[in-house]
């Protein structure tokens, strides 16, 4: 029993540590030999390319539908050959994961050393073997002759790695290769020093500047999560997940932070890799199905807004009304592998006001003159900052709608599509009971000639909104098993990513009214037809309810004050959706914020905190430095003889097995692939008076090359 007992927990141990459990279960008993031979062996067999994956998050999950908005969108798992190219895209010190990737049967294009942005009319290599042509294409319905190559067209264009990773996910491609680009990420603070390492230059230096003209690398681009690992992953050729970890030792190397178990929280689903609002759909079967489904978004590139600090916005006055969570700047062109025949235009929600110039919002006609005149009575051009309403607010957008008639169309055959319009026409309004009356009932909808026709979209448009609403719900309630779209699965697709799990009533983006200037008549949006004369200023990264801002806020016949200003009750909230509100960020406003954690200035947060060991699985994450650990730092800095604990005894634990490793392996050629560097780089971090930093980190990231 004793031996047992020391068998399961053993394995429970290195479940904890990320292990899945049957991979645990196979090392405990012996099957799997875990001899550093033998893994190198097994993982030159099964996943032989080694890359590198820089980021700005603590990758839990290798999600390739993770990011749906930007110019990445829908694209995949992007990783680069060069861990000095991944170090410009790592926002966090040491966050450069090393990767062992299967890129057997990737498509592969040749970028022949130009910009990841000006790779001209290229040949794209279907499984890196045969050139990929227009009958070869998914869905494609054009002109050009079937054998012609899809990039060889009659006119010479620039494209960009995205619309390549785009093109393999089309053609249902595990992934992507982009040989010999030139792809340099935005974090010159992280590149500097790794290319400075790898070149031996440094900015100004003679031959510095042709040395980065020159520099290029391969990037890598996974559609199939099942294709990637851990570089220290176990490598169990039986186990067939998803988790990149594999059976692996890199979370307690701190190489990145553990996966999350597959199964969702309580209450917690993920779409995109993210977690979704349940209010989006209370229905479990129906949450399920969100889970599983994936959008594909043609960004226009409005969206890329700059942060603004809250502390530049004080002493301003502000207006605020509510604001849907619909996504702008974008074209909704498929669900799952529906390429939609009417892509849907998604006009927002809170970005409407970064891609229509000389507006700032846009509403009904009463609702804007509103806005106007309250922004009149508090001084020229206030901020404008709409709060977020609750994930069904969207439903009044006829995008919503709009997206379940799309889908429809694309996706049903023609005995379900007439079932659908027939109850379409049919049907006729209930209405809603207000204050004791019943309106909205008796209406039906007018000049419908079927779901295919195109002027079905314009017919959805003019029609009442209780109508539309009550259509959407019998839409999902008879045809979303028939070919058709759930409600759910239509709110999210119109929803904008960063708000699927948002707080209700926080503020987003921050614009500006231009008092001086009149309505505008016509907005262009087909669900708020005027709009607000301003501009879009950018938004903010902080979590900041409007109560917070609004701290003289009242409620109700007692005019009780919120008792949560983070996190208000609906009621509170729909006491605020009646009117424009007003008020000042005052210095006041800014200490609350700040006292509560929220970065007002204007360094970004996650440069200025401190590499700290996580707990138990020893994930390093970055983290503010408390202050009982400032307290121990700085004495041990000021007497670093006597001996002081680690900061993670499980980090020290790993640190001195590796170093153990590397003297057995001193002198064989399993040696030369030992990462040295990088075990340095831990050991300093893990010394309670050192601090590690981004040139330590590279260059022991640099023994993965």
């Amino acid at each position: 029993m004793a031996l047992l007992s020391a068998l399961t927990k053993a394995v429970d141990e290195l479940v904890q540590f990320g292990y899945p459990r049957e991979v645990a279960e196979r090392i405990v008993d012996g099957t799997l030999d875990m001899r550093t031979d033998a893994i190198i062996e097994r993982q030159q067999d099964m996943f032989p390319t080694t890359a590198f994956h820089g980021g700005g998050d603590d990758i839990r999950v290798v999600d390739p539908n993770r990011v749906t908005s930007g110019k990445t969108a829908n694209t995949g798992f992007f990783m680069s050959s060069s861990p000095v190219n991944a170090a410009s895209y790592a926002d966090r010190a040491g966050n450069i994961m090393p990767l062992a990737v299967d890129t057997r049967g990737f498509d592969v294009v040749n970028a022949g050393g130009n910009e990841w942005n000006r790779i001209v009319n290229p040949d794209y290599l279907l499984g890196g073997e045969r050139l990929a042509t227009f009958g070869e294409l998914p869905g494609y319905r054009g002109t050009m002759e079937p054998d012609r190559g899809i990039f060889d067209l009659n006119v010479v264009r620039d494209f960009d790695t995205d619309e390549l990773a785009r093109t393999a996910r089309r053609f249902k491609s595990p992934g992507l290769i982009v040989k010999d680009v030139q792809d340099i990420g935005p974090n010159y603070k992280a590149f500097d020093p790794a290319f400075e390492a790898m070149t031996g230059l440094k900015l100004g230096d003679e031959g510095y500047q042709e040395a980065l003209d020159r520099f290029s690398a391969d990037t890598i681009v996974a559609s199939d999560p099942t294709r990637v690992r851990s570089l220290f992953a176990a490598f169990d050729p039986e186990y067939k997940g998803s988790n990149i970890l594999g059976g692996t030792a890199a979370g307690a190397l701190g190489l990145t932070a553990l996966m999350a178990p597959e199964e969702a929280e309580a209450g917690v689903v993920k779409t995109f890799g993210r977690a979704f609002d349940p209010r989006f759909d209370p229905r479990v079967k129906e949450q399920e199905k969100l889970r599983d489904t994936t959008y594909t978004i043609e960004e226009r590139g409005t969206q890329d807004a700059p942060r603004i600090p809250l502390s530049d916005l004080e002493g301003r006055p502000f207006v605020t009304t509510m604001s849907d969570r619909t996504q702008a700047g974008g074209l909704l062109t498929g669900i799952d592998d529906v390429a939609l025949d009417r892509p849907i235009n998604l006009q927002g929600g809170q970005g409407f006001m970064f891609e229509n110039p000389g507006m700032v919002w846009a509403s009904a006609p009463g609702v804007v003159n509103q806005i106007m005149r309250a922004a009149s009575e508090v001084g020229d051009n206030p901020v404008y900052l709409p709060f977020r309403m609750a994930p069904t607010g969207g439903d009044f957008a006829t995008m919503t709608g709009e997206t379940m008639l799309s889908f429809a169309s694309s996706n049903m055959n023609k005995t379900q599509k007439k079932a659908l319009d027939k109850a379409i026409k049919d049907y006729e309004s209930v209405g809603s009971m207000v204050k004791g009356k019943r309106v909205g009932a008796g209406l039906k909808i007018k000049g419908w000639k079927g779901v295919d026709d195109p002027s079905s979209v314009e017919v959805w448009r003019n029609t009442p909104d209780t109508l539309r609403k009550e259509l959407m719900n019998m839409m999902d309630v008879q045809f979303r098993d028939q070919g058709g779209l759930s409600i759910g699965q239509a709110r999210l697709a119109v929803t904008e990513p960063g708000q699927a799990n948002a707080l209700d009533a926080q503020i987003q983006n921050i614009g500006e009214i231009f008092t001086g200037k009149d309505v505008v008549q016509a907005s262009g949006h087909p669900s708020y037809p005027a709009g607000v004369p301003g501009q879009g200023l950018g938004r903010t990264d902080q979590e900041v309810g409007i109560f917070e801002l609004l701290t003289d806020a009242r409620f109700g016949g007692q005019q009780k004050p919120v008792g949560d200003a983070l996190r208000p009750t609906a009621q509170e909230i729909r006491a605020l959706q009646m009117k424009p509100y007003t008020g000042r960020i005052t210095e006041d406003t800014l200490k609350a914020l700040e006292a509560r954690g929220v970065e007002i200035g204007s360094a970004d947060p996650r440069l200025l905190a401190a590499l700290a060991a996580g707990s138990g699985a020893g994930t390093l994450a970055l983290q503010d430095e408390p202050v009982a650990d400032t307290a121990a730092r700085l004495k041990a800095e000021s007497d670093t003889s006597g001996a002081y604990a680690p900061r993670s005894g499980l980090l020290q634990d790993v640190t001195m097995a590796a170093r153990d490793l590397e003297r057995r392996l001193e002198g064989s050629p399993a040696s030369l692939l030992f990462p040295s560097g990088y075990i340095q780089h831990l050991e300093e971090f893990n010394r309670p008076y050192e601090r590690s930093t981004y040139t330590g980190a590279l260059l022991g990231a640099l023994d993965f090359l």
